[in-house]
């Protein structure tokens, strides 16, 4: 049988759980005394009662997913068989909230350890990225551990700030140029977000992006919000969000409005309950709003062949409708919509494609007739409801 650690679940300097782990998958093995209630993850928490399989299950959530490029070199170089061991070697800190664990009988601090304000090690990042083949002497102190996301990712500290590195992950390399295009249309639109910037790495194109989150504050993702209360299969899921957004405070509509609006320019089709949410203070718990939008790289074709970029305008999308047309209807004001600034902002877009080397210039000039097609689209709608 294999050994069992005790740890105290922390959130910031509050202790809020005791809970124990095997020594050889990091998994939970056994849930203690509930210390403070109200600091325990948000949805694991049902009607009053404490679900402890909730809990396990947002514990196992927090490591690195199956599905990320570089896991499998990540997990033989380290001659381990699930990324859930690497979390108590970073005691499952994140860039995301103030989430930790601490040796029972330790008398350590979240200042002592954050990596908001703490040097934090490349070791697992380097191994995601095949950048080392060994594993000696191999530092696992690092967010990379507890970063969610399929494509190829690290965490850097780059003068100073925490960085976020992610590469692309179809032939085309465009995802990383995406995301620079979505910065540059919310610029003009005037929409929270966060803002991207081109990496070079070794001549291949990263998209980059600074953290969003501070020592103060956390992010909570649409899915763990969505699990405060229990979805009834009659209600829609965006009333579902709606409802639970509005039982913790927050009016989320115009922030909706919003992301909505962004992804059907964009045509993003990867817009899931983990990549959106709200952000909140971690001492108060005060919930502060929605996060600003991120992560729009699956947009405008990204994965599409010359024919099939060209085929069917009202593609699927995600979370809230089938398609992008049955989403646009969902947003309640297009008031804030400014279609001149969008076309104004042709040429900056145009200028921010001009190195993508693996482009041809006729996908190059798809992708903006693309978005211009879907700034005269947005147009129809929003003079459909003036």
């Amino acid at each position: 049988m294999d050994g069992i650690s005790g740890y105290t679940l922390m959130h910031g300097d509050v202790e809020v759980a005791e809970m124990s782990l095997h020594d050889d998958t990091g998994t939970v093995h056994g849930i203690g005394d509930i210390l403070d209630p109200a600091h325990l993850p948000v949805g694991v928490v049902h009607d009053g009662i404490i679900d402890g399989e909730s809990l396990r299950r947002w514990w196992r959530k927090r490591s690195i997913p199956a599905g990320r490029t570089g896991l499998e070199n990540l997990l033989q170089a380290l001659d381990i068989g699930c990324p859930t061991e690497l979390l108590p070697g970073s005691m499952g800190l994140s860039l995301s909230d103030q989430y930790w664990i601490r040796g029972i009988g330790s008398d350590i601090t979240w200042g002592d350890v954050n990596f908001f304000d703490n040097p934090f090690s490349g070791d697992i990042g380097d191994l995601l990225f095949g950048y080392t083949d060994g594993c000696g002497g191999c530092d696992p102190s690092s967010p990379d551990n507890t970063t969610e996301g399929n494509l190829k990712k690290r965490w850097e500290i780059i003068d100073g700030r925490r960085v976020l590195v992610k590469s692309s992950n179809c032939q085309y390399r465009q995802e990383a140029f995406n995301e620079r295009v979505a910065s540059i249309v919310m610029d003009a639109l005037g929409v929270d977000h966060v803002t991207y910037d081109i990496l070079w790495v070794n001549g291949v194109p990263y998209s980059s992006c600074e953290c969003f989150i501070t020592t103060d504050t956390e992010y909570v993702t649409a899915d763990r919000v969505c699990r405060i209360r229990k979805h009834r299969n009659d209600i829609p899921y965006y009333d579902h969000y709606v409802g639970c957004c509005s039982e913790l405070g927050v009016d989320i509509v115009p922030d909706l409005d919003r992301m909505i609006v962004v992804d059907y320019l964009m045509m993003n089709n990867d817009r899931h309950l983990n990549n959106f949410g709200l952000v909140r203070r971690a001492d108060t718990l005060e919930w502060l709003g929605a996060a600003p939008v991120y992560d729009t790289g699956a947009s405008l074709g990204h994965t599409l062949n010359w024919d099939g970029m060209a085929g069917d305008p009202e593609r699927e999308c995600k979370p809230f409708a089938r398609t992008f047309e049955e989403e646009i209807d969902l947003v309640s004001s297009f008031d804030w919509v400014d279609i001149d600034a969008l076309r104004g902002c042709m040429d900056t877009v145009e200028e921010s494609l001009q190195p993508i080397g693996k482009l041809s210039s006729e996908r190059m000039a798809f992708i903006l007739d693309l978005l211009g097609q879907r700034i005269d689209l947005l147009e129809h709608h929003v003079n459909r409801q003036r």
